[in-house]
């Protein structure tokens, strides 16, 4: 799979996610201000879930955006119901900073910090 901009919309933060194999879209990511701090999303085609692109392609932008700006936190949310999502956030190095109501509906808050380097 790769990450690339989005070419019909230049804009900072937008992404397309291709598959490297077939040379298709299957989705698209970007980096936003929604609620404070920069948070990620994405979206994928239906079709293409369940086949490792969501996970490589958060761990893609999430690593873009620490080498392309001085911020420290990357936050992510989703819906206290969508399982598949929370341990996908998981395993891509987040964690549960906790829960808020929107829409009626939980939503959990996770958390990427910038990784720290270590110098010997």
């Amino acid at each position: 799979m790769t990450l690339a901009r989005k070419v019909t919309a230049p804009a900072w933060g937008e992404f397309v996610i291709v598959d490297v194999v077939t040379g298709q879209v299957v989705g698209s990511g970007s980096l936003a201000r929604k609620r404070g701090p920069w948070e990620v999303s994405f979206q994928l085609r239906w079709q293409c879930c369940g086949n490792g692109f969501a996970l490589e392609a958060v761990q893609l932008i999430r690593d873009w955006f620490f080498r392309h700006t001085n911020e420290d936190l990357l936050i992510a949310t989703t819906q206290q119901a969508n399982a598949t999502c929370r341990r996908l956030l998981v395993r891509a190095g987040a964690v549960l900073a906790g829960t808020f109501e929107q829409y009626q509906v939980v939503q959990e808050r996770y958390e990427f910090q910038r990784p720290c380097v270590r110098v010997i």
